[in-house]
């Protein structure tokens, strides 16, 4: 009976994380006005928002002056020039990842495609 009320005791409060605004599934913006991708979650303890791409789940990092990873669970895409153009960066899959020490969920996922403007 004690063993049962101490796994109880620490799972009270708790709750995994939740999305509160998920990405949608597809996302083509132009090169010259750029765009991003928002992503939050809720739970108890807060999860960590972070991004990865789909399918290798490889961590998102930042390249610069192409993609920025906000502190707010955004990912955003800056204009560029056509020159600067990176496949593995505007034409890829992402999804979000939200973690805590509950449990992780992942966001549907994201297809996005940059079109280019002169």
């Amino acid at each position: 009976m004690y063993i049962v009320a101490c796994i109880l005791e620490l799972v009270v409060g708790q709750q995994g994380p939740v999305f509160v605004l998920e990405p949608p599934s597809t996302l083509v913006f132009s090169n010259t006005t750029g765009s991003q991708l928002s992503c939050s979650a809720h739970g108890s303890p807060t999860p960590h928002v972070t991004w990865i791409t789909s399918p290798d789940q490889r961590s998102v990092t930042a390249v610069p002056g192409l993609r920025q990873l906000l502190g707010n669970g955004t990912l955003y895409f800056p204009p560029f020039l056509a020159q600067d153009f990176r496949a593995e960066v505007h034409n890829a899959r992402y999804r979000c990842r939200a973690t805590s020490s509950v449990g992780t969920v992942l966001s549907r996922e994201v297809t996005l495609r940059a079109d280019f403007k002169k």
